[in-house]
């Protein structure tokens, strides 16, 4: 069903206005969403200017839990950012990336957006990029830092947020260690 709509659709991307993107992408193919593909989303993204790019990625972010973890980390993989004007990391990387950005590797986080050296963005990572966050920021050196790292970690399932936090911050230092 997404196939055709989608290649029906796509032929007039080009001449997308602003509400035709919000009609579309948070009306119109809601129900369809969580099928994208990841060559649809390049296709659809390739040629949209950052305010459609910010709404495409609001509407895959509202059927994120919908889509297969497959699904979720291929179109990550496919996100590119668009815009660097905002008012914080945090905003940053919800209109870079919505819900996705759990998926994106720290080091690309890093080299798309220098301030993610600082912990101001620290709620949004995911659980390995906070490790990775803690071992580049020279952390493990300060207790203040170690304490946000642990609040963060704390929640829900914070024995299992912490046993992947120990995995990937073993798993980071020994890829440093190789470098």
């Amino acid at each position: 069903m997404m196939n055709r709509t989608f290649t029906i659709i796509s032929l007039d991307f080009a001449g997308f206005l602003s509400h035709d993107w919000v009609s579309w992408f948070t009306v119109k193919l809601v129900p369809l969403l969580p099928s994208l593909t990841a060559e649809m989303l390049q296709t659809v993204t390739s040629n949209t200017d950052c305010n459609a790019y910010h709404i495409i990625v609001g509407a895959l972010s509202s059927v994120f839990e919908q889509m297969t973890l497959l699904r979720q980390q291929e179109l990550t993989e496919s996100c590119s950012t668009c815009g660097s004007g905002t008012s914080s990391l945090s905003a940053w990387l919800e209109q870079s990336f919505g819900k996705f950005s759990i998926y994106v590797d720290y080091e690309d986080l890093r080299d798309l957006n220098t301030g993610f050296d600082s912990f101001e963005s620290l709620d949004l990572l995911s659980t390995s990029q906070v490790a990775q966050l803690t071992l580049h920021s020279g952390a493990l050196n300060n207790a203040h830092l170690i304490e946000m790292v642990f609040d963060r970690l704390e929640g829900d399932n914070s024995f299992q947020d912490i046993e992947e936090f120990l995995e990937a911050l073993s798993q980071t230092s020994q890829v440093c260690s190789h470098h």
